[in-house]
């Protein structure tokens, strides 16, 4: 209890659950539809979910709390009246059903199955609580995965940093306080770079790397959008063989060989696919949530970017970064302007940052210099990137259905929270580094009071 980790990770879980409690249920992005999710697996029993397996007695008590806390107004829809509200036999029907990655509804299960004879509100709170444990077990791996990198300092303050950008970052709190499978991706993501880094660390041990493998793979098959882990690990792996190349012994070198040539092969594969693309078999295409003809009309937007002329880059990028700090509701309640310009500056001088804090490290001596740095910046650079190139291609294929919405990006908040730490610490001298960080920590703290104190409580409650 002495430790500040303990202290950091009691507050998320109480800042966590004091947003779980002050957000009407139902208005997190989708939050009723993933309950629903759940509520099926269970009552079908078969992961294999269709529309038609929807029924009244799971959407009937779910849209008459939907109903109870006015949904359609917080939402800016046009409320129907009660009587044809009534009426409907399954009223959520008209929304887009989609199979999802089932890993985080099978573990939630046993948890409704405790609180199931609770009203349905009850069981909703009850469930965020999981999720809110799930950023409170990110944190606590941000931090490790801050002290693996920089294992040489001792400031506790910026080692506490990260760990608490990913606690306080409101936005992130916001959707790690609903019951959305958003939420399991984070900490196994991170998971999966600690051992990633570790592994290299430790003289490139395949053991490290097989781990992260797996964590990899179950969460993209919690979230989707966690497949930007692909890349991290495909470059951990030839970062691995380079290791592997110096071997004494034989084997080793052999395996390195075969890994660089399958990587060399799977990248002119993917090459030659987008090249000249196939439609996707419909079932496939159900699965992945595509359309059938999704790669020929990404295919036919790199060979001819002006062939999608209507598209608006600038609020591409605008609402990306607005939307990861703070958009809360279903995309219905703005924080002030004021904040937004103020992080848009902040997130430009963040990543002028990251090429001032590469300068500074190389200036300084090989003996002073954090030796899994640079790896660790690759890795966490690429996962976001291509985290990025992800959302820019949805929103090529579907502009109306896949908004960029900065939530997207939230698999990867322990390498964002970790890079924008180090590079905010990199503009400043030493003797003003510990001013600037806890300057850092006192505008997080004022803009999470901002969301929930002038934001969503005046939205929901006035």
């Amino acid at each position: 209890m002495r430790k500040p980790l303990f202290w950091l990770l009691l507050f998320t879980f109480f800042h966590g659950a004091w947003y779980a409690a002050i957000v009407h249920p139902w208005q997190a992005p989708d939050e009723y539809l993933h309950y629903e999710y759940m509520r099926l697996i269970e009552t079908e029993r078969t992961l294999n979910l269709r529309a038609e397996h929807r029924t009244s007695e799971i959407q009937r008590p779910v849209a008459d709390s939907m109903w109870t806390f006015q949904h359609y107004r917080y939402r800016l829809l046009p409320t129907p009246p009660e009587e044809e509200f009534q009426s409907y036999p399954t009223p959520l029907g008209s929304t887009i059903f989609t199979p999802q990655p089932p890993l985080y509804y099978l573990l939630t299960l046993p948890i409704y199955w405790t609180v199931q004879s609770l009203p349905v509100a009850s069981q909703l709170f009850v469930l965020r609580l999981f999720s809110v444990l799930l950023q409170c077990a990110t944190v606590w791996i941000t931090y490790e995965l801050t002290r693996l990198i920089f294992p040489a300092v001792k400031d506790r303050w910026f080692l506490l940093f990260p760990a608490a950008f990913v606690a306080i970052l409101p936005q992130y709190t916001y959707i790690s306080s609903s019951y959305n499978n958003d939420n399991l991706a984070p900490p196994l993501i991170a998971a999966s770079m600690f051992m990633l880094i570790k592994g290299y660390r430790d003289q490139a041990r395949l053991r490290w790397f097989v781990l992260a493998g797996v964590l990899g793979i179950l969460a993209i098959v919690t979230k989707r959008t966690s497949i930007g882990i692909l890349p991290i690990l495909g470059l951990a792996l030839m970062a691995y063989t380079l290791v592997w190349l110096r071997s004494d012994r034989s084997w080793v070198r052999i395996m390195a060989v075969v890994c660089l040539a399958s990587m060399a092969l799977l990248l002119a594969a993917s090459t030659l696919f987008l090249l000249h693309p196939t439609s996707l078999p419909s079932e496939l295409a159900r699965h992945l949530r595509l359309s059938s003809s999704a790669f020929i009309s990404l295919s036919t937007f790199l060979q001819n970017p002006f062939a999608y002329g209507n598209l608006s880059w600038i609020y591409f990028l605008n609402f990306t970064l607005e939307s990861f700090w703070g958009y809360f509701g279903w995309l219905t309640l703005q924080v002030p302007l004021l904040w937004t310009s103020f992080f848009r500056w902040i997130t430009l001088l963040v990543t002028v940052g990251l090429f001032v804090g590469m300068i500074r490290y190389y200036r300084t001596s090989k003996t002073e210099r954090q030796p899994m740095l640079p790896i660790s910046m690759l890795l966490f650079g690429s996962g976001l990137v291509f985290s990025l190139l992800v959302m820019a291609a949805q929103y090529i294929l579907a502009p109306a259905y896949y908004p960029p919405q900065g939530r997207y990006l939230f698999p990867f908040v322990s390498g964002i929270a970790i890079l924008g730490a180090w590079s905010w610490r990199s503009f400043w001298p030493q003797s003003a580094q510990r001013k600037a960080l806890i300057a850092g920590w006192f505008f997080l703290a004022i803009f999470d009071i901002v969301c929930w104190g002038y934001v969503i409580i005046p939205a929901w409650y006035s």
